[in-house]
């Protein structure tokens, strides 16, 4: 006979399919998690083709984009693998968000700003009132004070009693601290002291003188 021809074509029209699930590379972090981001941004998906061999991947790395305020804020990135036939997968997305959500800590020591001082002491009371603590923010950034000042409350004299100030610290994401409490502490403890010298009015008289 003639020869008879059959011809059997094979294609590779299937892109290659994520195995890595979808949003499992997403990731919230605290803005000062250094180690965290860069291990998030070395994380990659992985996909497998139907006819077997090597798949590449081309990745696109988003650039930070702020949120709500200074320190927070995402990072996208994405992924398409090609087969050997460069047939694309679809689009793998891997969201990082940046939160600042720890408020400034303290590092002036508490009560190390309280002292006592003697009624007289008005350069002690100028110089504790000009007093201020100081924090420090986890992302830095400015953080800014809001002091709260006491007015004078009496104690146990009218010379004697306490002024207390407080302050909040807010950092640039509006996060606040605890508060932190300065108390000054007014004491009269000092004794009247003799202007009038003393045996100044000591005087020697004549028995008759009763004027004197």
């Amino acid at each position: 006979s003639t020869t008879f021809t059959q011809v059997i074509t094979i294609e590779d029209t299937t892109a290659p399919m994520w195995s890595t699930a979808a949003a499992s590379l997403n990731v919230t972090l605290q803005c000062s998690d250094t180690s965290g981001l860069a291990t998030a941004q070395s994380a990659a998906p992985i996909a497998t083709d139907n006819c077997g061999g090597t798949v590449t991947y081309t990745k696109t790395s988003g650039s930070f984009v702020a949120g709500s305020c200074v320190n927070s804020g995402t990072y996208t990135n994405t992924w398409i693998a090609k087969d050997v036939c460069n047939n694309s997968s679809t689009t793998f997305t891997q969201v990082i968000t940046i939160e600042d959500t720890t408020a400034p800590m303290w590092t002036t020591a508490a009560a190390s700003l309280n002292v006592s001082l003697q009624c007289s002491d008005t350069s002690g009371l100028a110089t504790a009132q000009a007093a201020a603590p100081i924090a420090t923010d986890n992302c830095g950034g400015t953080v800014t004070y809001t002091k709260t000042s006491g007015s004078f409350v009496a104690g146990s004299c009218v010379n004697s009693g306490t002024y207390t100030n407080t302050w909040i610290a807010k950092d640039v994401c509006n996060n606040s601290s605890t508060t932190f409490t300065q108390v000054i502490t007014i004491e009269d403890t000092t004794a009247p002291m003799w202007s009038t010298a003393a045996a100044s009015l000591n005087v020697t008289l004549q028995c008759s003188d009763t004027s004197g």
